[in-house]
């Protein structure tokens, strides 16, 4: 049975990609929506005459569990734009960074991907034009970490079922693999922890055209929640004096090289805008910590570091 994702990166906006990464994921809910108007006029009486459509569009999420070689990479250039890779090793280890694109030009624009989705042994919808408009990661202990990308694209369309797909032989990326969880560098135990991350992109409608002309840019906002267990009174003192920390946190897999594979998430300052303490009967008692990402003037607003084996993005 031919089911699969597929994501394959674009020459220029809405050209379909000639080669793509075949990624596992739990299902994909971007679908095409034609956007019919119904108008009433006068002349109708009490019943519709015409579905009329200026505008067509694809959107919707599709949630997986990331591997460091295959999908997060590309998920996170279609959400953030800009990419700096290192070879760290020949042909075997590279260090990719993405940051949010500071914004785009004639010559400098956001990075779009054809998406492809086989259904079943009947056909493949492939979608070009597609980018990814925000991002929740899900990062609880004792748990898979989990990808929910919302993404957009222009009208599909149904070529043959793909055959030949690879996909990555590594485990899904987990709590297990958790080396450094930090709060302005001293060692925090996250419980339940998620990123929201509103990388800004949106479809750019021009005239002349119902499907979308290219990529634009809203502002980018980034949100973090986490609970941590409260044992000293110097942290809801720092709520409570507005005290501003940085996160960094970070996962490593298996060997690479002389390395290993990882994935690293810092975000250089952040304020808390909930943390004080709500007691219930006998509960242990426990800080439901909420913050926004604020631009630090040296280290930006958020940075994901990749280690994988992966050449270019």
């Amino acid at each position: 049975m031919s089911r699969y994702f597929r994501l394959g990166k674009e020459t220029a906006y809405g050209t379909p990609a000639s080669s793509f990464v075949d990624i596992r994921a739990e299902s994909i809910e971007l679908v095409f929506d034609p956007n019919f108007t119904y108008h009433r006029t006068v002349e109708g009486g009490r019943r519709l005459q015409t579905a009329q459509s200026a505008r067509h569009n694809s959107a919707g999420p599709v949630n997986l569990f990331p591997v460091y070689d295959k999908g997060l990479g590309e998920i996170l250039h279609m959400l953030l734009g800009k990419v700096a890779t290192v070879e760290n090793e020949a042909g075997v280890r590279y260090t990719h960074t993405f940051e949010p694109l500071p914004n785009i030009t004639d010559t400098v624009k956001m990075p779009s991907y054809t998406v492809a989705k086989g259904l079943d042994d009947i056909t493949e919808e492939q979608y070009p034009g597609c980018s990814v408009s925000n991002l929740r990661i899900e990062a609880n202990p004792g748990d898979f970490v989990k990808l929910i990308p919302q993404m957009f694209g222009k009208k599909p369309t149904t070529p043959a079922i793909a055959s030949g797909l690879s996909f990555s032989s590594l485990d899904y990326i987990n709590a297990g693999q958790v080396v450094t969880q930090t709060l302005n560098a001293v060692t925090t135990k996250f419980e339940a922890l998620s990123f929201d991350i509103v990388g800004g992109a949106f479809p750019d409608f021009k005239p002349g055209s119902k499907e979308p002309d290219g990529i634009d840019l809203n502002p980018v906002d980034v949100k973090v929640n986490f609970t941590t267990r409260f044992l000293a009174e110097q942290d809801l003192t720092d709520f409570l004096d507005a005290t501003q920390k940085a996160l960094v946190y970070k996962w490593q897999g298996p060997t690479l090289g002389s390395g290993n594979y990882s994935l690293q998430i810092d975000i250089p300052k952040m304020n808390f805008d909930e943390g004080d303490i709500r007691v219930n009967q006998q509960e242990r008692l426990v800080q439901a910590k909420r913050v926004t990402a604020i631009e630090d003037a040296v280290n930006g607003l958020i940075k994901f570091t990749l280690v994988n084996g992966v050449s270019q993005y």
